[in-house]
């Protein structure tokens, strides 16, 4: 309960424009669930992210993508563990894409892009929803249709960052 009070404490200081205090606030709570939690938590994975993500919007995109490549690495290693959730792979590859985009890595950048929407695909309410609106007759299809949108919403808030924002 803890660190997720530092993460908070972490999204607001990175949404005022704080960014070395909020990488600390996520560099803490990584420490206190890894610590507590083991190496193989999921959300440890998302806190890698959050913290790529800032040091993106530092400006600072080697450091990024080595954390991103971390994120990828744990989730490699997870053979015990929980692995990582198809959406949160997603974004990993997504935010990679992008910066590879802004090296000018056009090809390499478009591989990940692939790779961040073939993983998006495996995500289990991903699919339940994509089946599941097929046959929009229904009042369960609808309502499926709706959690959809919300979900995409949801994501498109996610993926919102685009490389000419990054930097």
């Amino acid at each position: 309960k803890n660190s997720a009070n530092i993460v908070k404490m972490g999204i607001r200081h990175e949404d005022a424009g704080e960014l070395i205090k909020a990488l600390k606030m996520y560099t803490i709570a990584y420490r206190i669930r890894r610590d507590n939690l083991g190496p193989q938590h999921p959300s440890l994975v998302v806190l890698l992210n959050m913290l790529g993500s800032v040091q993106v919007k530092r400006g600072e995109l080697e450091e990024a993508m080595q954390i991103y490549e971390l994120a990828l690495k744990e989730d490699g290693n997870a053979h015990r563990g929980l692995k990582m959730h198809p959406m949160t792979k997603s974004v990993t590859l997504r935010d990679m894409g992008m910066i590879h985009e802004l090296w000018g890595n056009n090809q390499r950048a478009l591989t990940l892009y692939h790779e961040s929407l073939h993983s998006s695909m495996k995500s289990p309410n991903m699919t339940q929803m994509m089946n599941s609106t097929r046959n929009t007759s229904s009042p369960q299809s609808q309502e499926s249709a709706e959690e959809l949108n919300t979900m995409s919403f949801s994501m498109s808030r996610c993926f919102s960052m685009s490389p000419q924002s990054a930097v």
